[in-house]
């Protein structure tokens, strides 16, 4: 399945699927502008691949998250090339990965709200059972808690953190540059050529 080349305006949430069983789904070249909650949120399971690349989502200013996913059990998400705006809590949030999948997020350009800020760039809640996130080339500006965050690798997982440039809020700074909490059970965690800037507490 592939959704490409569409334009959608003023949705709750601009594509909302999931996808199961060695499907594979392309969503790319497509442009959202004034969703409420998510720009593109999605479940892939079971073995399936999702490339998410060169979309252009821009929330009302009121935007939850610009590219939500959650991938699990053998499945592989690539979120690549996409330009966000105007979220306010998230840019780009993955729920996982989780049992054997792969996260990638490379070369994404995220601009969270400018008079307030947002709370995370981009966020991995927890990375588990022999699973991997690549989180390498992107861009997050105008955050006002953490550009980058990994809850922790767990379980024979890896993630992977380089050459990503964060700029937070001018006007307050951010906390937190990049966030990796503890490595467990035979897990690793490399943080490589960052660029962290405007942060309050810890770089990394």
């Amino acid at each position: 399945v592939t959704m490409s080349g569409n334009t959608i305006n003023l949705f709750d949430d601009a594509f909302d699927f999931d996808i199961s069983n060695m499907s594979n789904v392309t969503v790319s070249g497509n442009t959202a502008t004034g969703f409420e909650d998510n720009g593109i949120e999605n479940y892939t399971e079971y073995g399936s691949t999702l490339m998410i690349s060169g979309n252009t989502l821009t929330g009302n200013a009121t935007g939850d998250i610009g590219i939500d996913v959650d991938t699990e059990y053998g499945a592989d998400t690539t979120v690549t090339g996409n330009t966000i705006n105007s979220v306010q809590d998230y840019g780009i949030y993955e729920s996982y990965p989780y049992g054997g999948s792969t996260f990638t997020c490379t070369n994404n350009t995220i601009t969270m709200i400018a008079n307030a800020g947002g709370g995370y760039g981009i966020y991995t809640s927890s990375t588990e059972y022999g699973s991997h996130s690549v989180i390498t080339g992107n861009t997050v500006t105008n955050y006002d808690y953490c550009g980058i965050y990994e809850g922790y690798p767990y379980a024979g997982s890896t993630y992977l953190c380089e050459n990503n440039t964060l700029d937070a809020l001018d006007a307050t700074g951010s906390d937190y540059g990049i966030w990796v909490d503890y490595p467990e059970y035979g897990s690793t965690a490399t943080i490589h050529n960052n660029t962290a800037r405007d942060f309050n507490y810890c770089g990394i």
